[in-house]
């Protein structure tokens, strides 16, 4: 299915989804004055191998079943491009999520083999919600001057690729539970490593925890901005 939405009159545009879907292709718009998103209420939507879906706008999934094996890209406009799992809904799939403004999980993401990238520009991006997210990979593409933040206890089980970004655990808790030397990556450039930062010389909270299995030298890429 190829869809393009391009609301004109209303306040609140939205495509809502109720029933089960099957998603080769659909971009979403939100104009200057309007606002759009991609919303599922309590429907089951099924995203194929090699699909594309973007939105410009903002995803909701609310109660609903979402299993994602695409490409998603949320974009910021008139609405911010926030990606939302709400109580009840479970998102899972190995698809690829790309989020240009915060991840609120507030309900069931199975991670399977998927990749999340942060790829915003304003000054930060909140990964957050009431339940802790376990992602598979996590990547930081944001623009020079965002950073990633956490704002509850999260996991990495795949790879943490940080690029050359920083990632602020706060008071919280980031576990890479992949014992792979390179389960968590930066930049090599001197002076532009990405790094993970914490409140923990302030408050004695915020930490990265790591697992290992062998001898060789793992990176602790820990600092302060």
């Amino acid at each position: 299915m190829n869809k393009t939405t391009t609301p004109t009159s209303l306040k609140y545009a939205f495509c809502i989804l109720f029933a089960a879907i099957v998603i080769v292709s659909v971009t979403v718009n939100a104009q200057t004055s309007n606002d759009a998103i991609l919303y599922s209420n309590s429907g089951q939507i099924f995203t194929a191998p090699g699909s594309i879906v973007q939105v410009n706008g903002g995803f909701t999934n609310d109660g609903g079943a979402f299993e994602h094996n695409g490409d998603l890209k949320i974009n910021n406009s008139s609405t911010e491009g926030s990606f939302y799992l709400l109580t009840g809904s479970t998102t899972s799939g190995n698809g690829l999520y790309q989020i240009e403004q915060n991840w609120f999980n507030n309900s069931t993401f199975n991670a399977n083999n998927s990749d999340v990238e942060l790829f915003g520009t304003t000054a930060e991006q909140l990964i957050t919600g009431t339940n802790p997210t376990t992602f598979n990979n996590l990547i930081l593409t944001n623009a020079t001057g965002t950073r990633a933040r956490l704002t509850l206890n999260s996991t990495v089980a795949g790879q943490l690729v940080l690029n050359d970004r920083e990632l602020a655990t706060d008071d919280n808790l980031l576990s890479v539970t992949n014992p792979s030397v390179t389960a968590i990556t930066n930049t090599s450039i001197t002076g532009s490593e990405g790094f993970i930062s914490s409140n923990y010389i302030v408050t004695g909270l915020g930490a990265l925890s790591r697992a290992t299995n062998s001898t060789q030298a793992y990176k602790y890429p820990v600092g302060s901005s």
